[in-house]
């Protein structure tokens, strides 16, 4: 599924062409609508970074394999898709989201992140004008209005210079909201909007509002996994069973195949006897629905600043506290998306 091609060959690729590496990112950035750029080139060229699947097959596309060559892939997997939800703020919700995303995109997968909460975080968290978005209609709000038939792929904007997707959001979104609650099918309105495009991702991850309402439902109802970020108190603790409780209805109701990938620690202080004694609690509730328990994360200044330099905390810091628990769950979704890729392509077509 992480498909993709050497360094090496991107270079014949270029050669054969006559381009400069700027020649081949404007080309790239034209055919793909990215914001690709000679240094990035470079990095793949080098092997110092993996080159995105979305390149790798735009190269085959336009170079098709006669007696040899670059093997033609085929995604027969539909995108993976995690909810990040938990119905209570300043969980690390976006954090996680956005950090998760970007190490999916960094293994050359095709991620796309979606914006699920109307105060626009993960758009912030990457750079983005929520605002000027909203105006070009480019944002979860138009693609949500039953007024709107806008096409899913024009609501997207690349992010992290052409890395990954994004579908925006802004303080807009709320309204959209409040139409959902007179539409008896609003729990399947992500899922329409996202089926456009699954097939032109690996990943698509959701950042959810801090409540169990519509979005969040929409969400649950496009979603296959479910990861649970709690902080080590009491009050994100106590939302716990809600959430599982809604999980287990939409499984009911709508969305049969939906999982839990886990709960993460967030916020995690080891000096105190209170977080200890939570995160205590955290793997007995884990434990007690089984699902895994991933490694905690602590409190770091990093993440405050990541937002507001406009970019993932993991870009600006790789080794920052925490990051090997979001490594963990990147790893983990790539073993989930690898098995059920292998039982797509054994199902009779």
């Amino acid at each position: 599924m992480a498909d993709t091609i050497p360094g090496d060959d991107l270079r014949q690729y270029r050669a054969s062409r006559g381009w400069e590496q700027p020649q081949l990112a404007a080309h790239l950035n034209e055919v793909l609508g990215r914001r690709y750029d000679k240094a990035r080139i470079s990095r793949w060229e080098s092997g110092a970074e993996r080159i995105p699947q979305i390149v790798a097959q735009a190269i085959r596309a336009e170079q098709p394999p006669a007696g040899g060559g670059i093997p033609t892939a085929r995604n027969l997997a539909p995108a993976l898709t995690l909810a990040v939800s938990l119905q209570k703020g300043g969980v690390a919700k976006t954090t996680t989201s956005v950090n998760v995303a970007y190490l999916l995109a960094k293994k050359g997968f095709r991620v796309l992140l979606v914006d699920g909460d109307p105060q626009g975080s993960a758009t912030t968290n990457l750079g983005e004008d929520a605002h000027g978005l909203e105006l070009k209609k480019k944002t979860l709000t138009t693609l949500l209005d039953s007024r709107s038939d806008l096409p899913t792929r024009e609501a997207i904007t690349p992010v992290c210079e052409g890395l990954f997707d994004l579908i925006a959001s802004s303080i807009a979104l709320s309204e959209i909201e409040v139409s959902l609650m007179s539409d008896p099918t609003s729990s399947l309105a992500l899922r329409e909007k996202l089926s456009e495009v699954s097939s032109d991702y690996d990943f698509i991850v959701i950042d959810t509002p801090p409540n169990l309402g519509l979005l969040t439902a929409s969400a649950l109802g496009a979603a296959d996994l479910v990861l649970i970020p709690s902080q080590t108190e009491q009050l994100s603790l106590m939302g716990i069973p809600l959430l599982l409780r809604a999980i287990d209805r939409t499984k009911r109701r709508i969305n049969r195949n939906l999982q839990v990938l886990g709960i993460l620690p967030t916020h995690y202080d080891p000096r105190t006897v209170v977080d200890k004694a939570m995160l205590a609690e955290l793997r007995t509730i884990a434990e007690r629905h089984g699902v895994e328990l991933f490694e905690p994360i602590s409190r770091a200044v990093a993440y405050k600043e990541s937002v507001l330099a406009g970019k993932p905390a993991l870009e600006r810091t790789p080794d920052v506290a925490g990051n090997e628990s979001f490594r963990r769950i990147a790893d983990r979704l790539v073993e989930i998306a690898e098995t059920r890729a292998k039982e797509y392509a054994h199902e009779p077509v």
